[in-house]
């Protein structure tokens, strides 16, 4: 089990990537005022996302395998944040506070069962949002992956082009 309090001692940490392990309580994650990247994959324990609403400084985020989280909290306090990647959360049945997220450039989401293509509709509309990659069931030729892509189509074109999701990330 993870005991994030004794990340307190060094607030100046950039990047932090935790997995495969248990964490009861993101206590210390929060005070990391420098982070610009945060990965969590294969996290048990962890239900509540809401302490992501006050890494303020945070570019990249990515949250992976978790299967207590249902609810992606709302990112509009997340003004530097760029590239957001969910994937395998089975429970997931809200995403849309990603999109309150005012930099927000690429999303990547993937299995993610119990969200809907039309869930994505906030990205037409979004003011910076530059690329997604609507990987719902993450299997080719999905229905759904189709209609999410279909959806999409009118404001980015081919979304399961991974050569532009490259070239974009390189920049």
């Amino acid at each position: 089990q993870l005991k994030p309090t004794a990340l307190r001692g060094v607030p100046q940490l950039q990047s932090l990537h935790v997995g495969h392990c248990s964490l009861k309580t993101p206590e210390g994650i929060e005070a990391l005022t420098d982070l610009k990247e945060l990965s969590l994959y294969s996290v048990s324990g962890l239900c509540d996302l809401d302490f992501l609403s006050g890494l303020t400084t945070l570019r990249e985020l990515t949250i992976e395998d978790i299967k207590g989280v249902t609810v992606i909290p709302n990112l509009a306090a997340l003004s530097q944040l760029e590239e957001v990647r969910i994937k395998g959360l089975a429970h997931m049945e809200k995403i849309d506070g990603v999109f309150a997220a005012p930099c927000l450039k690429r999303l990547s989401v993937g299995r993610l069962p119990k969200i809907q293509p039309e869930a994505l509709q906030p990205a037409l509309e979004h003011p910076s949002l530059e690329l997604v990659y609507p990987a719902l069931d993450g299997m080719a030729g999905s229905a759904r992956d189709e209609e999410a892509a279909e959806l999409l189509r009118p404001r980015f074109g081919d979304v399961f082009n991974l050569d532009r999701w490259n070239a974009q990330r390189t920049r």
